[in-house]
């Protein structure tokens, strides 16, 4: 009875404890959200802190010139890291990217490390991606091929890309001397290679495969410079390239109108370019869990974060990740923008961005050097000595080890995403010493040395890049820089190893 006297009380308080306790825990919650709530309506003058990176007067500029873009309650400030980061309501996605778009132009070149990636909080109107519609077709194991090379373009302000047409051929003949019927090889070339026509060529291959069958893509053009809210963007031939002057710079918001007038342009060249995530929605539609999708063009490697999620990248892609894409300054966009078409000359990198700024000499590269084997290619490159067939057979690089062959038996199933260089490199090619651009020359070389084996001719096909990239660049920028060139593989099947997978025919 006693007992029972005393831990009524004890019981009854207990409860009491609990009860108060989580009355607590939800007023401390209200308080938290509304903290929260109170610091993201501060702006720039409140956050900014003496030393942060983007000065106070450029994020008053993007908060100027999201509201001048008609989103009325959108503002820049800083995060507590220092970082541009994006605040207010937005009535949908198309808002938000142009507000990123603002200010990834305002802070330019070299400081988009300093642009939060946070998307902001407030979006009244998401998008939600309806179910795809996969074909039923089970497929009986055939390999079908679409292969798009785009050497000239409809704007002559572009450089043509010697090798891109070549690439498709040489990709064809592979594929079918790996037991591929021509009949299944589709190929698109410059005029064809439209984005309409390319993005229409992928859901026709939708609805010809099935589950069992394997499908191989192939995509040899310029990459533009990503952004960073939209990923890489793919020249197709009728990208359209303008220089048409949009807005008017008005006294009093001169610095505000020639933002937007940039920002501007900046979306009407991303429009007619193919982006990483339309490339992503057309694959993913099609009903194959046997997939090798090739990019060769500079910048490539942005393309990784479409295909993976981060929580189950590998480690060369979250290395990549580390180094956030830079995108041209204004100075080199507009300057590009209004040049008149360049010659072309023998070597060149996949790069429609790549021109020099009038205003500033291109960086030099300090402390490389070429060994003596380099030097000696360079100078074959350069026509001093040697033939072209020599040269050919010199970057070849014999002295490189043949890769380790995978025993692994081959997976049945593979979605593999192949990239001529990561996401802030450019792609080379260079004609004298093979007709392919440089990484699709040696992948190429390869499939026909290990049978199709995707695995081991990537794995054969990456130093051999990277030696021959440097050298090129060394060359093509008259010894001022070398450039590296690293291809990139990933699986989505398979994160964090690399995928044992063969294209050939059956």
């Amino acid at each position: 009875m006693n007992k029972r006297t005393i831990f009524l009380p004890v019981a009854i308080a207990s409860l009491m404890g609990i009860t108060s306790l989580y009355g607590c825990a939800t007023y401390n919650a209200h308080s938290a959200n509304n903290f929260q709530l109170a610091e993201e309506a501060r702006g720039c003058k409140e956050t900014y802190r003496s030393g942060y990176p983007v000065q106070l007067a450029h994020c008053d500029l993007i908060t100027a010139a999201i509201i001048q873009s008609g989103i009325k309650d959108g503002f820049a400030t800083y995060s507590s890291t220092g970082k541009i980061v994006l605040r207010g309501t937005y009535e949908n996605e198309n808002e938000v990217e142009r507000a990123f778009m603002i200010a990834q132009t305002a802070v330019g070149d070299g400081m988009l490390a300093n642009v939060s990636e946070l998307t902001p909080r407030n979006i009244k109107n998401i998008r939600y991606l309806a179910p795809r519609t996969l074909s039923s077709r089970t497929g009986d194991g055939s390999t079908y091929a679409l292969l798009v090379g785009v050497k000239e373009f409809q704007s002559r302000k572009i450089p043509s890309i010697a090798t891109a047409e070549d690439d498709v051929d040489s990709y064809a003949k592979s594929l079918r001397d790996l037991g591929t019927p021509t009949s299944n090889i589709h190929t698109l070339k410059s005029q064809e290679a439209t984005k309409q026509r390319i993005i229409q060529e992928l859901a026709t291959l939708a609805q010809k495969v099935g589950k069992n069958d394997k499908v191989f893509v192939f995509i040899s053009s310029h990459g533009s410079q990503p952004e960073l809210s939209s990923g890489l963007g793919i020249i197709p031939y009728d990208y359209a390239l303008n220089d048409t002057s949009i807005g008017n710079n008005k006294e009093g918001v001169k610095d505000v109108w020639k933002l937007l007038e940039f920002v501007e342009k900046r979306r009407l060249l991303k429009q007619t370019a193919i982006t990483g995530s339309e490339i992503f929605s057309a694959l993913q539609a099609i009903n194959s869990d046997k997939l090798v999708l090739v990019i060769d063009t500079c910048y490539s490697g942005a393309v990784m974060k479409e295909f993976v999620k981060p929580a189950l990248t590998d480690t060369i892609y979250q290395k990549s990740a580390q180094q956030l894409i830079l995108t041209p300054s204004q100075s080199q966009m507009l300057a590009f923008l209004q040049s008149t078409p360049k010659e072309v000359s023998n070597s060149g990198a996949k790069d429609i961005f790549a021109v020099e700024d009038a205003t500033t000499q291109p960086p030099t590269h300090s402390g490389y050097k070429l060994d003596a084997n380099q030097n000696q290619l360079l100078m074959q490159i350069q026509g001093r000595t040697g033939s072209m067939r020599s040269l050919a057979k010199a970057f070849e690089f014999p002295e490189l080890p043949a890769p380790k062959l995978n025993k692994r038996p081959s997976s049945p199933n593979a979605r593999i995403v192949i990239t001529a260089s990561s996401n802030n490199q450019r792609s080379w090619f260079q004609p004298k010493i093979a007709k392919e651009s440089t990484f699709s020359a040696y992948f190429i070389k390869g499939l026909e040395k290990y049978d199709g084996n995707i695995n081991d001719a990537f794995k054969y096909a990456e130093p051999r890049t990277s030696y021959a990239a440097r050298i090129i660049s060394f060359e093509h920028e008259r010894g001022e820089k070398v450039s590296d060139q690293t291809p990139m593989m990933l699986s989505s099947n398979h994160p964090g190893e690399a995928p044992v997978f063969n294209i050939r025919y059956r």
